[in-house]
């Protein structure tokens, strides 16, 4: 297995999904990452029991593929940041990208686009402590690594 220490960025599509595909769209680097997660992939359980089973059945529902959790230091006048927290006051579905990226010699790991919502922006400023902001952005749809 191979060490892979971690190292993401993620960029926020400027065109509205899903008008504008991912290939095409202009994305502003959201700056100041310091932790992301996601995304969390899950599927309910359908159970197809019948009359001639021995034990129950079941079979996957449709992948849900969750969201992502992001937490940075607050800069103000980031474009990226700002359309996070704009975008969380907004019903706006954009296409989002994350790229997974080797710290050894920055070269790209993984690439990781999706249409989202930002849901949530919450920001934290503590005495004694950096301004932070933590973001929750809801997957709509197929994920695709590249």
């Amino acid at each position: 297995m191979a060490k892979v220490l971690s190292k993401s960025t993620l960029s926020i599509g400027q065109g509205v999904a899903p008008g504008v595909l991912p290939g095409v769209d202009t994305f502003d680097l959201v700056g100041n990452v310091s932790a992301l997660s996601g995304p969390s992939f899950s599927k309910d359980e359908i159970e197809h029991t019948d009359m001639d089973s021995t034990a129950k059945e079941f079979f996957g529902d449709l992948a849900n593929p969750g969201e992502i959790s992001v937490t940075l230091n607050k800069n103000f006048g980031d474009v990226g940041q700002d359309a996070a927290r704009d975008d969380a006051q907004a019903q706006t579905q954009r296409n989002i990208r994350v790229i997974r990226i080797d710290p050894a010699d920055d070269s790209v790991l993984e690439t990781v686009d999706f249409v989202g919502e930002v849901m949530e922006w919450t920001e934290d400023a503590t005495q004694g402590s950096a301004m932070t902001a933590t973001c929750r952005i809801k997957i709509s749809g197929a994920v695709t690594f590249v």
